[in-house]
């Protein structure tokens, strides 16, 4: 306001003229203010530009797989393999394979930082498991992608031959069984 406070009151309540807005005092005052806040906030994103280049790049390489039990497993129907899903996220994070993953890819990296960068998921499908792996480069990162997928289906056909393999010795014992107990058995024939 400019003028006196009391020359303000007289003429608002005598006159009913409302109290002035002196917009020059307001705009001097931003133009203080201004100067300063744009010289921190040019320091603040330039802090921010350089923490962020500093740090190294990151490349992502995605593999969408599907699962697939293919012609050999002819007893899998869609509804098994959509069970499966669940198992190739938990089994992506196993030991085993991420090493198998690493030895395939031949790309210098930890077991640990392999299970950081790398993300197994299910999106569209459950018969879909996406595959994400970050690393340094773009070489690295598409190697452990396709090693990793790679390393599933190894993986996961040992696992099913492994099965397989023990129940066709439980079949064979329970053949061998059955056998034994028919020589023993009397022939009721004359």
């Amino acid at each position: 306001m400019t003028g006196d406070a009391a020359i303000a009151r007289e003429l608002q309540q005598f006159h009913g003229i409302p109290p002035t807005f002196d917009v020059a005092f307001h705009l001097r005052e931003l133009a203080r203010v201004v100067v300063p806040a744009l010289i921190a906030a040019l320091v603040i994103a330039g802090s921010v530009f350089v923490i962020v280049n500093s740090q190294p790049g990151m490349y992502e390489n995605t593999v969408t797989a599907r699962i697939d039990p293919g012609e050999s497993a002819a007893s899998l129907n869609e509804v098994t393999v959509n069970a499966l899903a669940p198992s190739f996220i938990a089994l992506s994070r196993s030991q085993p394979l991420l090493q198998l993953a690493l030895k395939r890819s031949g790309v210098r990296m930890t077991v640990d930082e392999l299970a950081k960068n790398m993300t197994v998921d299910v999106k569209t499908s459950p018969s879909l498991v996406e595959v994400s792996v970050r690393a340094e480069n773009a070489k690295d990162a598409s190697a452990l992608t396709q090693a990793v997928v790679e390393a599933l289906d190894t993986v996961t056909v040992n696992l099913w031959l492994d099965k397989n393999k023990g129940d066709i010795e439980r079949l064979q014992q329970t053949a061998g069984a059955v056998g034994a107990q028919m020589a023993d058995a009397r022939d009721p024939s004359p």
